[in-house]
């Protein structure tokens, strides 16, 4: 599988946008090399090109992981997405996932594939879309509490009503920290570089837009 960077020439800065995400995540351990999480999470822009549309992003999202030495199944069967756009103006999404991956050397390197079903609706209009996730992660060891990552993950999709959409979506690269504070609370920070790429051309006439995010991630496991 290869390692797919997907990193559009001539970005400009002054078009690029600036997301601060916050999650806490509680961890809930049923037999061994089995567990599932509940996530909560907020997503809000600090700074966005005149082109773009601000918005909050609420989330609730249940996942459950499986796995058998080095491989692993990641599901989740139930996502919601609130997005809110204005005073009076909301777009919901409903989300299914389905994930395999491989651990390597002793957890230090994951390769991640699935798919996502996604079914977006409000007052105005509904559709929906398949898409596809890819990711290579590094983790190495910095001492024994500290852990720093690596990552870069690709999206591809298709809209199956509504609206055409490229079959680009996006490409996250992600680097930062993963500290254990005691047994049962680890944070999680970091940066995240994405490109998001859309079925109309920004004002450059390019076809992406650049989003610096800044992340901090609570994670109580009981």
């Amino acid at each position: 599988m290869l390692l797919i960077l997907v990193l559009p020439a001539g970005a400009q800065s002054s078009d690029d946008a600036v997301e601060a995400w916050f999650r806490f995540n509680t961890r809930i351990r049923k037999p061994k090399n089995f567990h599932h999480d509940i996530e909560v999470q907020y997503r809000n822009f600090l700074q966005l090109p005149v082109d773009l549309r601000n918005f909050h992003l609420y989330t609730l999202r249940w996942y459950l992981v499986k796995r058998w030495n080095n491989f692993f199944l990641q599901g989740s069967p139930v996502t919601f997405f609130i997005r809110k756009e204005g005073a009076d103006t909301w777009l919901n999404e409903f989300r299914m996932m389905q994930m395999a991956g491989w651990y390597f050397h002793n957890d230090r390197f994951q390769i991640r594939a699935g798919l996502e079903e996604r079914y977006f609706w409000n007052k105005d209009r509904h559709f929906e879309e398949l898409r596809w996730r890819t990711r290579f992660l590094v983790s190495l060891p910095v001492n024994n509490s500290i852990r720093w990552q690596v990552s870069d993950e690709l999206f591809l999709h298709e809209r199956l009503s509504g609206s055409e959409v490229t079959l680009l979506d996006q490409n996250r690269i992600v680097t930062g920290l993963v500290i254990n504070l005691s047994d049962k609370f680890v944070v999680d920070a970091g940066y995240q570089y994405q490109v998001r790429y859309f079925n109309i051309a920004n004002k450059n006439g390019g076809d992406h837009y650049v989003f610096h995010v800044v992340y901090l991630y609570l994670n109580f496991m009981p």
